[in-house]
């Protein structure tokens, strides 16, 4: 009976956890965050979704420690490369160790390709349903959600993204 009432749990417990997921053409959230690496050099609080006007934002959920995520910070910053201006690519960090995201940017800012947002208390990766990572979201310039991605990104993701912000 106790095996019965372990496995209703862990079965309510999966499905609340994915009930709330982020999905393609949904809203996304606004979650304000300390970011590192801004264009002015200096830390800065803001929403994680934040760019310029008519721009599709890049949000890539990663752990520090994550073997996945460090397969696609140099996809992801090649991405970015190519895409220029068309997209703002920001990493958000979920490890709760601040000092470990610090020295995670620290030690890739070669590889960054923008802006790290450091999450914590985890409120953006509740926010949008992280329950994984790496996971990617594309917003379109009305931050609704165009793409999503979990895993490390393949040739084939790679060029649905350019297409996506490309608007072909």
């Amino acid at each position: 009976m106790k095996n019965v009432f372990l496995a209703i749990a862990i079965g309510i417990g999966a499905f609340a956890s994915n009930s709330f997921a982020l999905e393609v053409g949904e809203q996304a959230p606004c979650v304000v965050l300390e970011h590192l690496g801004t264009p002015s050099g200096q830390d800065s609080t803001h929403c994680i979704r934040d760019a310029r006007e008519g721009q599709k934002v890049i949000l890539e959920f990663f752990s520090a420690t994550c073997s996945d995520c460090a397969k696609n910070l140099p996809i992801v910053s090649n991405l970015s490369r190519e895409l220029g201006n068309t997209a703002l690519v920001r990493l958000v960090g979920i490890d709760r160790s601040e000092q470990l995201l610090r020295d995670h940017y620290n030690s890739n800012k070669n590889l960054i390709p923008g802006e790290v947002a450091l999450d914590t208390d985890r409120d953006a990766k509740k926010a949008y349903g992280v329950v994984s990572t790496p996971t990617m979201f594309i917003l379109d310039s009305e931050y609704k959600v165009i793409f999503k991605h979990k895993g490390v990104l393949k040739n084939s993701d790679v060029q649905e993204i350019k297409n996506l912000v490309r608007g072909e």
